[in-house]
């Protein structure tokens, strides 16, 4: 568990937080960092670091919290076209999750892909319900559709992780655009 906190030091630290998570998680499995190891690389003290987290995995955790409500925030001040919402979705998508290519490259080798997606999908089972593309949809073919549209959108991050990045935000766009053209 985390605990949230606004104050400026504190997000400093957190922050602080993170960025050594994802420095020690490019060369230890998860399960092998521990709390010393984590505040000596953020350079903060254990008692900074118990007054926000219970654990190393509640930094992970924290992390998926941040960049998802970012990424929430951008999907809610987008405007869709109604004809056109998959792939507009899927490409701002695809162009905000590459620039947060440390966090998917983290999560991939901690073996904890899974968290994103749980958040995701809770995302998509309450905030999306308003958008009117899902107006026309039975509740059960609302579901499967938005599980199916972020397990879309997390296989296309896990290949491109898998295959060293390679692939321009250009690149992955014209992929997905492609996949979805041949479904209709």
């Amino acid at each position: 568990m985390y605990r949230k906190n606004d104050d400026p030091r504190v997000v400093r630290s957190r922050e602080w937080i993170h960025e050594a998570l994802l420095q020690l998680i490019e060369h230890t499995k998860l399960e092998e960092i521990t709390i010393q190891s984590l505040v000596q690389k953020a350079g903060v003290s254990r008692s900074t670091f118990y007054r926000n987290y219970d654990s190393v995995e509640a930094v992970l955790h924290d992390m998926i919290d941040v960049k998802v409500n970012i990424f929430i925030l951008q999907l809610d001040q987008a405007s869709y076209d109604k004809d056109d919402f998959p792939l507009s979705l899927m490409s701002s998508a695809i162009a905000y999750w590459t620039k947060e290519y440390r966090l998917i490259d983290a999560l991939t080798h901690s073996d904890k892909m899974h968290w994103l997606a749980d958040k995701l999908y809770e995302y998509t089972k309450t905030e999306m319900t308003h958008q009117d593309i899902f107006e026309d949809l039975e509740e059960m073919e609302a579901h499967y559709i938005k599980r199916m549209g972020h397990s879309m959108l997390l296989t296309l991050l896990l290949e491109w992780i898998k295959h060293g990045r390679k692939e321009s935000n250009e690149q992955l766009i014209a992929v997905m655009k492609r996949f979805l053209y041949m479904l209709t």
